[in-house]
């Protein structure tokens, strides 16, 4: 019986170009902060070559975080993977380390200027004049 090898690299420009016309097409109904978090970080996954079982947890766990958050939440997963862990134990602190955080993002998304920046307001501007 014959067998195949496949590797998964950064190297594929077709699976980066793809990745770029898609992102860039598609007609996103999530907010600005979450798709430059997404797109971020399925383009850093090609680039590294993370297998894409791995970017779909990586993937899955950033939703709703924005491009900072889930940038620190992959480099926390592949440092995980590069430390021996096993990617059930890698997997579950990355699920936990994700939940913290999404309550960051929770706690910091109430208190944006309508501009989208995540700078706290100090109780004078909020009770300012609107």
């Amino acid at each position: 019986m014959s067998s195949v090898a496949f590797s998964f690299t950064g190297k594929n420009e077709a699976a980066q170009a793809a990745v770029d016309n898609y992102t860039r097409d598609y007609n996103w109904r999530i907010s600005s902060s979450t798709r430059q978090a997404l797109n971020d970080l399925v383009e850093r996954s090609i680039r590294e070559g993370i297998p894409p079982l791995q970017a779909a947890r990586l993937i899955k766990e950033s939703i709703g975080l924005d491009s900072r958050r889930a940038g620190a939440l992959a480099t926390f997963y592949t440092k995980q993977i590069g430390d021996g862990r096993s990617l059930a134990a890698a997997n579950k602190v990355t699920a936990r380390y994700s939940k913290k955080l999404l309550r960051s993002r929770a706690q910091t998304i109430p208190n944006r200027d309508d501009g989208g920046d995540e700078r706290r307001r100090s109780p004078g501007i909020q009770a300012g004049s609107e």
